[in-house]
């Protein structure tokens, strides 16, 4: 049986309008996958091209390094891919994996002022 859960939200905190440089969130958002060991999983991304508020939309972009897999259940060991491609992964010995996400955004200079949400949904199966 696998089991998906959140460890931790993705937040971008504040977000400069119209910085030259993509804002990249503050804290990585970080999924916990729970499952038979060495098993071969499909992880597959939902993934939000916006985030928004009442006071409108600020764009998300992800790119091929915009998540990463740790089979050593930490950051050190993080390799990058591409959230927008569908990915297989063998469950370690240990049962559990870690998967990152953090997309960048740029505020237009225009951008008022918010609390901008989205949600990143995520699907693990077992591959076929």
């Amino acid at each position: 049986m696998l089991r998906v859960s959140l460890l931790r939200d993705l937040s971008f905190g504040y977000v400069p309008a119209g910085a030259p440089s993509a804002g990249a969130p503050r804290d990585t958002g970080v999924f916990e996958v729970l499952g038979p060991a060495n098993d071969e999983v499909e992880v597959v991304f939902a993934l939000p091209t916006t985030m928004t508020s009442a006071a409108g939309a600020l764009p998300l972009d992800f790119d091929a390094t915009s998540a990463a897999f740790s089979g050593a259940q930490s950051g050190a060991d993080r390799l990058p891919f591409d959230p927008r491609q569908r990915q297989r992964f063998r469950i370690p010995p240990s049962g559990r994996f870690l998967l990152f996400i953090a997309p960048r955004s740029t505020a237009p200079r225009q951008q008022p002022p918010g609390h901008y949400r989205a949600s990143v949904i995520i699907f693990v199966t077992a591959a076929p």
